[in-house]
């Protein structure tokens, strides 16, 4: 925004690099926002696949000392499924 020397405000220009970066940004949290809320909806309305997921992670995570690692990811097949 730029102000005149009257103070008085000015409209801001928009440009097209404007509103592309918006439409990168906001379109970003689109997508991950419905990666989340899809599977998280299936966990909650299936507290069996919940219950099963949960157990793998556990184990997965006792295997591992704790450490959430790119290893203990991958090898976390049921996980994988609810995913996909």
């Amino acid at each position: 925004f730029e102000y005149g020397k009257s103070n008085k405000k000015q409209k801001p220009v928009i440009t097209d690099e404007d509103i592309t970066a918006q439409a990168f940004f906001l379109g970003g949290f689109y997508t991950v926002s419905i990666l989340m809320i899809f599977p998280s909806y299936e966990l909650a309305v299936n507290p069996d696949v919940q219950e099963k997921l949960s157990k793998e992670v556990g184990e997965t995570l006792k295997r591992y000392n704790g450490q959430l690692t790119y290893e203990g990811l991958t090898s976390m097949k049921y996980l994988d499924m609810v995913i996909s």
